[in-house]
């Protein structure tokens, strides 16, 4: 019988050991390019999006362009929602402004008022770019979202911006 921090050490070599290096990379290439969905992968770092877009499999799409609409009728709450929705209750129930930057086309804010009781002074606002910006006020004003702006640039929205900003009103 081996010992067990043998059996490790052997293990831990012949895995960080080319060519088992080569082969390991070359298959999680190919689930990188074969998924679909969510799945949280990441595929290395680049020095520019050029870069990034020249090393991206030809499998898998390129930007960011979403059907909005659907994407925001089938969002639901999820597990990493919740210690989110309970430190911000308080704040979105009693009147703030929030600041969402990357918040797409507002999506946490559908899926939150229907958990809370916004205040009317609420006011939660997006920072996106410019082509999700259009999206967002044109979906806000569909589905009546009295709360919901968006900004293209956050110095627009909050004059002291730095990161996540939250204000009470």
């Amino acid at each position: 019988m081996f010992p067990i921090g043998l059996l490790k050490a052997v293990a831990s070599t012949v895995r960080d050991h080319e060519p088992v290096v080569g082969v390991r990379r070359r298959l999680y290439d190919r689930r990188f390019a074969r998924t679909s969905g969510w799945h949280n992968l990441a595929r290395g770092l680049y020095g520019s999006f050029a870069e990034a877009r020249a090393d991206a499999p030809a499998t898998m799409p390129v930007g960011y362009v979403l059907d909005d609409d659907a994407y925001a009728r089938h969002a639901t709450i999820e597990a990493h929602d919740y210690p989110a929705l309970f430190w911000l209750r308080a704040a979105l129930e009693g009147g703030c402004t929030l600041l969402d930057f990357g918040g797409h086309v507002g999506l946490q804010y559908y899926l939150y008022r229907d958990y809370l009781a916004l205040a009317s002074t609420t006011r939660w606002i997006v920072a996106e770019q410019p082509g999700v910006v259009a999206r967002g006020r044109a979906l806000a004003q569909r589905r009546d979202a009295p709360h919901l702006a968006f900004v293209e640039d956050p110095a627009y929205a909050v004059p002291t911006y730095s990161g996540l900003y939250l204000e009470r009103t």
